[in-house]
């Protein structure tokens, strides 16, 4: 499959770490983690996880044809480590590393592992971990490391106990207050989001509150604002899930402000800086999508949807919940089109969204949407201009 395809230029990033413009603005950290080229920041703060193995099958499925090869760790797999001399640097670098993992420096494992769960690659980072010990909680590069090993251990086993262990130690370590309180606000989602435990969010949230007093300092406003926003954020979710919509409307609004603020504080000649600044707007703007598809607001939807995508109008995700929160706010043209955008991108969450649109054409929508007759004209054509974009090709701006 040609990298000049809609496909190839949405994920050639993800397959072969080469730096670029195009493509889901998550997957476009992923050079930086491999290179550890992380400007000011100095550390990984990448959050998006995709669904484990996407990068592995895309490598299967694509015949190399866009670059890139299958990753592992160790003598497992050999014929998973052939090249064929392709690997550009930065994935030539990140395949190194891997294979050394146990004699790098905390911090380079950290960075390799924050790499290895911005691209999916989640069986190189489980054998990696085994290189991990108690030893590292004694340093912040090393609480850092561990950090990135229960994220990967929570996307791959969201049910295990472990991962809450993990983090809960990290969150209250004395050595990283930066890492504590990440720690404690990837607690208190995962609380909340996976374990439906409100009152664990709630104790991990408030933790994470009292952390991120100790983030102080002008070398650290960058990342306090980040974590800031992170925890309104989190904060939000509780508060949907408590169907408490005031503080609702609250932390998605100090969501929104903060994330602004990290917008205008990312330094514009540090690209990874710029980017995570851009990957937290993004999961801002998601958040207010959604809360604005459950009051069935056709307007304040739209609204949404033209910054989501102006913001990351190259990521699947972005189609997959204009077509799913479009379909129960009753915008079904719009949201067919969505489908269209996703389907030119991936099957990744295809068959959910075409469902979701399915539903509401049939009347049953979600309760809050405006069922089969929403007027959607203004998103129709949103979407339909969008689409036209991705698809025309040499829409994307080609890697650099």
């Amino acid at each position: 499959m040609p990298a000049g395809t809609v496909i190839g230029r949405t994920w050639r990033t993800l397959l072969t770490l080469r730096p670029g413009m195009s493509g889901p603005v998550a997957v476009r950290h992923a050079p930086y983690l491999a290179t550890g080229e992380l400007g000011t920041l100095g550390a990984p703060f990448s959050s998006i996880q995709y669904p484990t193995g996407l990068r592995g099958s895309l490598v299967a499925t694509t015949g190399g044809t866009i670059g890139g090869s299958h990753l592992t760790i160790g003598d497992e797999d050999e014929a998973g480590c052939e090249t064929n001399g392709e690997d550009l640097p930065e994935l030539a670098r990140l395949r190194a590393d891997v294979a050394a993992f146990a004699g790098l420096s905390p911090a380079r494992q950290a960075e390799v592992l924050a790499c290895l769960n911005c691209i999916t690659e989640h069986r190189a980072a489980f054998r990696a971990l085994r290189a991990l010990t108690d030893d590292h909680f004694a340093s912040p590069d090393g609480c850092a490391a561990l950090y990135e090993a229960a994220r990967s251990l929570v996307r791959v086993r969201p049910q295990d106990p472990q991962s809450r262990r993990a983090l809960g130690r990290l969150a209250r370590q004395d050595v990283n207050p930066v890492t504590a309180t990440a720690a404690a606000v990837q607690l208190g989602a995962a609380s909340i989001r996976l374990d439906r435990d409100l009152d664990a969010g709630d104790d991990a949230l408030a933790l994470a509150d009292a952390r991120l007093t100790e983030v102080a300092g002008p070398g650290h406003r960058f990342v306090a604002v980040l974590l800031a926003s992170r925890i309104h954020r989190a904060r939000a979710l509780w508060a949907l899930r408590q169907r408490d919509f005031p503080l609702l409307s609250r932390c998605l609004e100090g969501a929104l402000a903060t994330a602004s603020d990290l917008m205008e504080a990312a330094p514009v000649d540090d690209p990874y800086a710029t980017l995570v600044a851009a990957e937290n707007l993004r999961l801002v703007l998601e958040a207010h999508l959604v809360a604005a598809s459950g009051s069935g607001r056709a307007d304040a939807f739209g609204g949404w949807a033209a910054r989501l995508l102006d913001t990351d109008p190259e990521d699947p995700f972005t189609w997959r919940y204009l077509a799913i929160y479009g379909a129960r706010c009753g915008l079904l043209t719009g949201a067919s089109l969505a489908v269209a955008g996703l389907a030119a991108m991936t099957t990744v969450g295809l068959a959910d969204a075409a469902e979701a649109v399915q539903r509401a054409e049939a009347g049953t929508a979600s309760p809050g949407g405006t069922g089969p007759d929403g007027d959607d004209g203004e998103f129709e054509s949103l979407v339909l201009a969008a689409l036209h974009r991705l698809l025309r090709p040499g829409s994307l701006v080609p890697a650099a």
